[in-house]
C-alpha cells in the first residue's frame, strides 16, 4: 500500500500524467456530451505540453444510422489524432491531421443506436490548438449542412 502511494505521488510530482490538467474531459467515461447538428468550440482545445493532451466527447445517437462526425482544428501547426469508439470503447476508426493540414478531420459510417464516443489528442510536444465538433446523422435531425466555424 505504500509502494503504491509513494508510485502515485513520484509519477504526479515528476509530471507523468499527460492529461493531469486535462479537466473534465479527461477520459471516456466523463467525456462530454456534444448535441448533434451543432457545432460545438471547445476554446481551451488540447496541449501536449500543458497536460491536456486527450479530450474526450460523447455523442448519444438516438437510432441506428449514417453518422458523420467532422473536427476542425483551429491551429494549421498542430498535429491531433482523432479516433471514434463504440459505447464498449472498441476503436471504430482513427485519423491523424498532419502539421499543415487544413482540412477538418472526417468520419463517415454506420452507428448504432446508443453512445459514440470521440476522442481528440495531439499528438507530439508543441501540438496545441482549439477545434470545433460536429456529428450529424442522416435523416433530417437538424438543421444540415453547416460549415465549420471560422
Amino acid at each position: 500500500m505504500r509502494l503504491r502511494l509513494a508510485l502515485m505521488f513520484f509519477t504526479a510530482a515528476c509530471g507523468l500524467d499527460p492529461d493531469g490538467k486535462s479537466g473534465a474531459d479527461a477520459r471516456r467515461d466523463v467525456a462530454q456530451v456534444i448535441p448533434l447538428d451543432e457545432w460545438v468550440t471547445d476554446e481551451n482545445g488540447v496541449s501536449f505540453g500543458d497536460g491536456d493532451r486527450t479530450d474526450w466527447k460523447k455523442i448519444v445517437t438516438p437510432k441506428s444510422g449514417a453518422l458523420s462526425v467532422q473536427i476542425a482544428i483551429d491551429k494549421t501547426d498542430t498535429a491531433i489524432v482523432a479516433a471514434l469508439y463504440d459505447r464498449y470503447g472498441q476503436r471504430l476508426g482513427e485519423k491523424t491531421k498532419a502539421r499543415g493540414g487544413t482540412e477538418p478531420i472526417t468520419f463517415d459510417g454506420e452507428a448504432k443506436k446508443g453512445h459514440v464516443f470521440v476522442s481528440i489528442t495531439a499528438k507530439g510536444n508543441g501540438d496545441t490548438s482549439a477545434y470545433s465538433i460536429r456529428a450529424s446523422m442522416g435523416g433530417g435531425y437538424g438543421v444540415g449542412d453547416i460549415p465549420p466555424p471560422e
